[in-house]
């Protein structure tokens, strides 16, 4: 997954991409809600997620999910977290980006973060064309890894090889945080896919 900083994203572009749909039946993995933090008094956060692969889940600590635009713009950050209750052995991490050039977090999972809903996107899908990705089995440690998410209110779908600019701002709206990772798991004598999603709802207000 590509890390880049807040100042860094003003300059780039909107190419947003489809996230690829997995297979294997998802199994809830968290869900919930918290304090917004910031906007109306009454609203609570929305959290969910799905997983199919045992033990593993992403979830989202409290913190605010309302935001104004102009707080969007200057930059926010989404924390998360990626907990891995027992040792996984086996497990071939994917990339989810178009040209395949995402590479492990500390997790030793890949991961893409995204935001979008209502004809919106922004992630770092495409930055440009990478070699195959290894299919090495790695063994995931247990434990917690976190994570954050920065974001300055704008459409993208990453550079490419291109140095795409960036799009437009997201209107005013409740959008959807997604935190996935993907690739395969032991099953029987070969593997199978597996995916692991949470979501985290974010509204922004005038």
């Amino acid at each position: 997954m590509k890390k880049i900083c807040l100042a860094t994203l003003t300059m780039l572009a909107l190419g947003p991409l489809p996230l690829a749909a997995c297979g294997g039946d998802d199994t809830v993995a968290d869900s919930g809600t918290a304090d917004t933090g910031t906007g109306d008094a009454g609203a609570a956060c929305v959290i969910d997620g799905t997983s199919n692969l045992e033990g593993v889940t992403i979830t989202f600590p409290d913190q605010p999910c309302v935001f104004t635009l102009a707080e969007a713009a200057a930059g926010i950050s989404i924390a998360y977290q990626v907990e891995v209750a027992s040792e996984r052995p086996g497990i071939i991490p994917l990339p989810q980006d178009a040209g395949g050039c995402d590479g492990p977090e500390a997790s030793g999972l890949i991961l893409l973060e995204r935001i979008g809903g209502d004809g919106q996107s922004y992630c770092f899908c495409d930055s440009g064309l990478c070699a195959d990705p290894s299919r090495t089995p790695v063994t995931i440690a247990a434990g917690n890894y976190p994570g954050t998410m920065g974001w300055t209110g704008l459409n993208w779908g990453g550079p490419s090889d291109t140095g795409n600019p960036m799009g437009e701002p997201f209107p005013v709206g409740t959008y959807v945080v997604t935190i996935s990772t993907a690739g395969e798991q032991p099953a029987g004598d070969g593997t199978e896919p597996f995916r692991v999603e949470g979501t985290f709802e974010i509204t922004l207000v005038e």
